[in-house]
């Protein structure tokens, strides 16, 4: 068994869903907008160059990101609304298209979402400045995978793992953020994850974990995160725990196996939370799911009649 940070949340909030993207690989049933996620993956993508690279040495660092601000804006497009694996990628509601106008759109245009990305290129060397994110190891997208004595692979990807130099002289794992909102989308356990599998693959804990909000000035864009060989070893024994049942479940079901039967096995946690945003939420697929995202619409549709 593969899992990664990202299956083994899923299938630690919700079994069903896991079941549907990861098991029966079945296609997205409902439209996913990637466009509010670009700024956070061409922000990051950008500084993971920046790294790779090694483009600090550069005499006009700045200028070197800034030149690839817009191919790279075409590439992150291109990736994230493909095909991927018999599976349609998503796409992108400008805001003041399609049905309805999509108020609620985080760009209007691609030109806005360019402008938006410029902006971050200097405060986010601004923020490896006031921090200090350099030192003698400075590097992106680090694979960490752990193959484990039984077969099973536990899997990531970490942002960037930095040994600072002095005064700091620590190891940090720091994952990018591009949310405005800083208490959305974050889950102190992902850096914990990254943290394990270090401590595996390295037999050394990092010294500190961190978010790095991409749209926040220097003073405000990290958040640092504590842990514990404790705490590590507690997420060690969930994480053999919560595959251990997903395995038992797939033995219990026959190859092929409709949703309905799935279902019975790999329970759906339906809440706002896991459902809002959930691929497989139809009437068909998911009844509890589809009427939770009922409820959600309801709601939104009060909200702005009152408006």
């Amino acid at each position: 068994m593969y899992l990664s940070y990202s299956g083994f949340k899923q299938l630690y909030t919700c079994g069903f869903a896991y079941w549907c993207g990861y098991i029966a690989n079945m296609k997205a049933l409902i439209v996913d907008d990637r466009l509010g996620s670009l700024y956070g993956s061409i922000v990051g993508t950008l500084f993971e160059e920046f790294y790779r690279n090694k483009l600090w040495r550069e005499p006009q660092t700045q200028k070197a990101l800034m030149e690839r601000v817009e191919p790279l804006t075409d590439e992150v497009i291109q990736r994230e609304t493909s095909t991927k694996k018999g599976r349609p990628g998503g796409v992108l509601l400008w805001k003041g298209e399609g049905p309805g106008q999509n108020p609620k759109g985080m760009y209007a245009s691609r030109e806005e979402l360019v402008a938006d990305i410029r902006d971050a290129v200097p405060r986010g060397l601004r923020i490896i400045r006031h921090f200090r994110l350099l030192g003698r190891r400075a590097e992106a997208e680090t694979k960490l995978d752990r193959q484990m004595d039984n077969g099973d692979t536990w899997a990531g990807r970490s942002d960037f793992i930095i040994e600072r130099a002095p005064p700091h002289n620590d190891l940090i794992i720091v994952d990018g953020k591009g949310s405005k909102h800083r208490d959305r989308y974050v889950d102190p356990q992902q850096l914990q994850w990254y943290a394990l599998l270090y401590w595996m693959k390295f037999h050394k804990i990092p010294d500190k974990l961190a978010f790095l909000f991409w749209r926040y000035e220097p003073h405000e864009a990290m958040d640092w995160i504590e842990t514990s060989e404790e705490e590590l070893k507690e997420l060690a024994e969930l994480i053999r725990d919560t595959m251990e049942g997903a395995k038992s479940g797939q033995k219990r079901l026959l190859p092929n196996a409709p949703p309905e039967a799935a279902r019975d096995v790999f329970k759906p946690k339906a809440n706002e939370q896991n459902c809002r945003f959930c691929e497989f939420g139809t009437k068909e697929v998911c009844p509890k799911g589809f009427a939770v995202k009922q409820t959600i619409e309801e709601k939104q549709a009060k909200q702005k009649s009152k408006k």
